[in-house]
């Protein structure tokens, strides 16, 4: 009975969606998660995040979301923050149409179809053709759950460029937003250069073992280069809200999180250093 019930609902609130996104002016994946899209149409999506950048954000200040997706965080900011310059970037061939639609109405966000990277060229890029989930890293792309079960996993060639090369002329990048299912290590190795020139000032990542090991780098070291470039890490969700993690206890940081577990970690520039 409950199945049937979800059947029948299912159709309706998709039909839902699609009429309020009109209204509201902004899209979101057609093949997504319904209770997802509902929570981005109504700007109730991962609500900790968003209010988190707000804060970290100044009235002027300069937005990168690397690994955008459908750009639910480049459209919040844009339209809270008129003044603010946002930059997103997002490779996937199937949901970069739908960010490009999402920002392109804001005077102060620009679009980018492309992946950030240690180094510049064209890598191949793995998507579901029914899911918004998408990455350079195959094996971990392939078993996330919204692809698993649903649909093929596609394969397409994708423009890659350095952080470095493409946030040149943006000057002091008050905060990023980095979601990118395992690729962090490389996208921080091409942004070596406004590391070292203190250029960044807060990261918010995802931090996934699995992910990162499906990608051949240990989990450990997205906190070590962080580290190591004068950054302090903090968790941002559950029972550990706010505990730092350093290089001496990020192990059972990993351990704790488990085969699949993931969350949300804050990366701060620490002041004064040289």
């Amino acid at each position: 009975m409950e199945t049937r019930l979800r059947r029948l609902i299912r159709p309706l609130v998709r039909r839902t969606i699609s009429l309020i996104e009109p209204v509201v002016g902004f899209r979101t994946d057609p093949t997504g998660h319904l209770l997802l899209r509902v929570k981005m149409i109504f700007g109730r999506y991962e609500p900790f995040l968003f209010r988190e950048i707000c804060r970290a954000l100044p009235t002027n200040g300069t937005f990168a979301d690397i690994g955008a997706n459908v750009g639910f965080f480049s459209h919040q900011i844009a339209r809270r923050f008129p003044k603010a310059r946002v930059v997103a970037f997002e490779p996937n061939p199937r949901i970069y149409p739908l960010l490009h639609q999402n920002l392109s109405v804001f005077s102060n966000g620009r679009a980018f179809q492309m992946g950030l990277g240690a180094r510049e060229g064209v890598l191949e890029f793995f998507h579901g053709e029914e899911s918004c989930v998408g990455s350079f890293v195959q094996e971990y792309t392939s078993q996330h759950p919204s692809n698993s079960l649903r649909g093929q996993i596609k394969k397409c060639e994708v423009t890659v460029a350095t952080g470095d090369a493409m946030l040149a002329d943006a000057g002091t990048i008050d905060v990023i937003k980095m979601d990118v299912e395992g690729y962090e290590s490389q996208v921080l190795k091409g942004m070596s250069l406004l590391l070292n020139q203190r250029a960044i000032k807060t990261i918010f990542f995802e931090f996934c073992p699995f992910a990162q090991k499906c990608a051949g780098s240990q989990p450990e070291e997205i906190v070590h280069l962080l580290i190591n470039s004068g950054y302090v890490i903090a968790e941002m969700e559950g029972q550990n809200e706010g505990a730092l993690v350093s290089a001496e206890n990020v192990r059972a940081l990993v351990t704790r999180l488990g085969g699949r577990g993931y969350t949300t970690l804050r990366a701060d520039l620490r002041p004064g250093r040289n």
